[in-house]
């Protein structure tokens, strides 16, 4: 607890003991009485700092446990205060918050008397996801005369969960979303769409493609296969936090308005920066409901040099949530991932035939040689999807703008041997049957989901 003077008793000392010093200084012979009115302030500030150092606090602060907000938007931290005293009282508070949340520095707020609860919003703009506490609450309270503030420190434990901005993700997949009010139809599918469900002995009219030959032979009489209609498809999201997650790349904002660049007057459209991570968590969230509106079911997978999350494919609204709670704290480890470890939990974790979506970066010529070669451990399992956001530079020779430097020619020549190196990978993929695609970061949402959908509708699982 602190007691500071507040600009009152800064005022009051200026008006009396100035003028009183000067008429003592300027008329000799004055009187001592002249300082009556500085002796009179100095008792009365006195009384008023010892009563309010004295006096008990009549507020209460009651802070949610978590509060819930998204990346880059306004957002509101509700708590509530409660005034015992029989008298409306006015207070000061500050709220302790994490540097990468900006917000006004101070707010003040008039309680109410007699008990009354007053509810409070503190409006603040996360500029980053990720998990942040708020551990104080600074509050300045008046004294009796408003000569001094008491000051002190309420300790509170409340959370801040922030999301990722899905805003770029969703311009590129409202036309799904917005389910058929857009013109978006079931998909018409091709194929048998059956899940085996139990053999029997062979009927007259079944066909011989249906016969399970090796039970045929074990028993001694035709055996057939039985189907059941093939409701839901297990789809999984694999995320790469490991090192090269953590490079960034330029992303329009989401808004895509056009402001003035101040340098040269000109309107330009504003960008900021993403990390890879960044867009694998936008379009695995955003992906998601895609799914679950195609009626699958979608379960999650990260990891680095060790698995970090695992969760089941499920869906519905607390699947979702379950998921996003996993995703809003993931950050990039400055580690290589073991793909050894993450095909071989994928094999003891994954019995049942499932589409599994890769989210990493394979332009490392070993980290895409250690993928290569454990891929095959589930290569004929499930069907594999693999897809990488284009690093910046990296194109064939002169197929960006034209080169007028020998260091446009040189960095324009390191691209084209990283891009050789990414299409050798993906051509061993293929042989393995495995699609490897390279996407802009901003579309990587809108690209997925049409994989996705192309898998689905040719059923190949």
């Amino acid at each position: 607890m602190t007691i500071v003077p507040t600009n009152r008793l800064i005022l009051w000392t200026a008006l009396t003991l100035l003028p009183a010093s000067i008429i003592r200084a300027g008329i000799p012979g004055t009187p001592a009485i002249s300082y009556l009115p500085v002796l009179i302030l100095f008792l009365a500030a006195l009384i008023d700092a010892v009563i309010t150092g004295r006096q008990k606090d009549t507020f209460f602060l009651e802070f949610p446990l978590v509060v819930r907000m998204i990346e880059n938007r306004e957002t509101v931290i509700p708590f509530q205060a409660l005034n015992r005293s029989q008298s409306a009282q006015r207070l000061r508070l500050g709220l302790g918050l994490p540097e990468h949340i900006s917000s006004a520095r101070d707010m003040s707020v008039a309680l109410l008397p007699e008990a009354s609860q007053s509810n409070i919003s503190w409006n603040c703009t996360p500029g980053m996801r990720g998990e942040f506490y708020i551990n104080r609450c600074r509050v300045e309270t008046e004294s009796f005369l408003n000569l001094w503030s008491k000051r002190r420190e309420v300790s509170i434990n409340t959370q801040l969960r922030v999301y990722p901005d899905l805003s770029p993700e969703k311009k590129y997949l409202a036309w799904l979303l917005a389910g058929r009010q857009s013109g978006v139809h079931a998909l018409r599918q091709i194929g048998k769409g059956r899940d085996f469900e139990q053999l029997r002995e062979y009927l007259p009219g079944d066909s011989y493609e249906d016969i399970h030959w090796k039970a045929t032979a074990r028993r001694g009489f035709p055996v057939t296969k039985t189907y059941q209609i093939e409701r839901t498809q297990e789809v999984y999201m694999v995320i790469d936090a490991s090192r090269l997650s953590g490079r960034r790349v330029h992303t329009p904002f989401p808004d895509g308005e056009r402001r003035v660049n101040p340098a040269d007057g000109k309107p330009n459209r504003l960008q900021g920066t993403r990390s890879f991570l960044d867009h694998f968590i936008a379009t695995v969230l955003m992906s998601g409901l895609a799914i679950e509106r195609q009626g699958d079911l979608f379960g999650l997978l990260s990891f680095d040099d060790r698995i970090r999350g695992f969760v089941k494919a499920r869906n519905g609204k607390a699947h979702y949530d379950t998921c996003r709670d996993m995703l809003y704290n993931l950050y990039p480890k400055r580690v290589s991932p073991d793909f050894n470890e993450l095909f071989s939990f994928i094999g003891n974790s994954l019995r049942k035939r499932a589409m599994l979506i890769f989210l990493t970066s394979l332009d490392d010529p070993v980290l895409a040689d250690g993928f290569v070669k454990n891929a095959q451990m589930i290569s004929n399992r499930h069907v594999i999807l693999v897809n990488m956001i284009n690093p910046e530079g990296v194109a064939p020779i002169f197929s960006s703008s034209p080169l007028t430097t020998p260091k446009d020619l040189y960095t324009a020549l390191s691209g084209h041997l990283e891009w050789e190196n990414i299409i050798g990978t993906k051509n061993r993929l293929k042989r393995m049957g495995i699609d490897f695609s390279m996407v802009e970061g901003d579309k990587l949402s809108l690209q997925l989901t049409r994989q996705y959908l192309a898998v689905k509708r040719s059923q190949l699982l």
